[in-house]
């Protein structure tokens, strides 16, 4: 091996996120850990079904084997100094990132550059995963920093996803706390709330939170998915007909051993089909609804999920 090189497993383990602390004017965090988000404003579009009933979790023993499985599958690559600082996690303060955590928007920004850092390996290691991501869901960014962005195959000409693999989503802390984040990933049983307003303080932020992955991944005909305050992550899966939910418990930013970015990797190229990657637990449940046109606007839509796409992004 040259000089000043690493072997990527090496480097991938190094690749612990840095700190960045809430500028003292940024919006307030809960007063304690057993406290909600004092600014739940999380999207929701009511819906009269929804094919989610069940979620389990991931147990922490399983997804650590599965995720070192992973890695030590992955080839003993050498990475220079020079090639390893392409790959180079957000830096408060250093270039365009900034020095704390103010706005919605930075939060947004780290996150997405760590995926982006993930993206960028993950490429370099399998040159047949063609990962690109296209930027926040149709209408941009939603309420309360909310971002939906989708990676998968693309179509270079058309400029377009033509194959959704892994959908994430980002919030700021200060509206998805721990708390909250705690509650999505040990919930049990998914309750439609299809008769409450999309504003109501009723609705957990919980569900509404299963609510809008289920739309998304069912939209795209995605099922696997990535959930990111930056200080807090998380990883789940849905069943092939969308009744069932998996969720990891949630890292936290400076997780070693494995690292946030090892465990974004490992999703990322599992929901790609690598051999080694975490696969879906097949469930016994009912078969999707028979496909028939939509119309709306005076054309055809060949799928019902087309329907999906009028409401989903409001």
């Amino acid at each position: 091996m040259a000089k000043n090189s690493r072997l990527l497993q090496d480097l991938l383990a190094e690749m612990v996120l840095p700190e960045v602390v809430h500028h003292h004017n940024a919006p307030k965090m809960p007063p304690d850990e057993h406290t909600g988000s004092i600014m739940p404003c999380l999207p929701f579009v009511p819906r009269s079904h929804r094919f989610l009933e069940t979620i389990h979790p991931i147990a922490h023993d399983e997804f650590k084997q599965a995720l070192n499985n992973y890695l030590a599958s992955l080839p003993e690559l050498a990475i220079s100094g020079r090639e390893a600082r392409r790959f180079m996690l957000p830096e408060p303060g250093l270039m365009a990132w900034p020095h704390h955590m103010k706005m919605d928007d930075h939060f947004r920004k780290f996150s997405d550059d760590v995926l982006g850092c993930v993206y960028s390996i993950m490429n370099y290691v399998d040159r047949g995963v063609d990962l690109h991501d296209f930027g926040a869901e149709k209408g941009g960014a939603m309420h309360c920093g909310w971002t939906n962005n989708n990676w998968g195959l693309c179509n270079p000409v058309l400029h377009r996803l033509t194959d959704v693999k892994v959908v994430t989503v980002t919030m700021p802390a200060w509206c998805f706390a721990p708390k909250d984040m705690a509650d999505f990933v040990n919930m049990k049983t998914f309750m439609n709330p299809a008769t409450l307003m999309h504003d109501s303080p009723t609705v957990p932020t919980a569900v509404k939170l299963w609510a809008r992955l289920h739309d998304f991944c069912y939209l795209h005909d995605a099922h696997y998915f990535i959930v990111s305050t930056y200080e807090q992550w998380a990883f789940g899966a849905f069943s092939d007909q969308y009744s069932t939910g998996f969720v990891s418990s949630p890292m936290n930013y400076s997780a070693s051993i494995p690292t946030v970015f090892e465990a974004a990797m490992f999703w990322m190229h599992s929901a790609h089909g690598h051999p080694s990657g975490y696969k879906v637990k097949p469930v016994r449940e009912q078969p999707d609804y028979v496909e028939t046109p939509v119309r709306y606007s005076h054309q055809a839509v060949p799928h019902p999920r087309a329907a999906y796409y009028l409401t989903c992004c409001s």
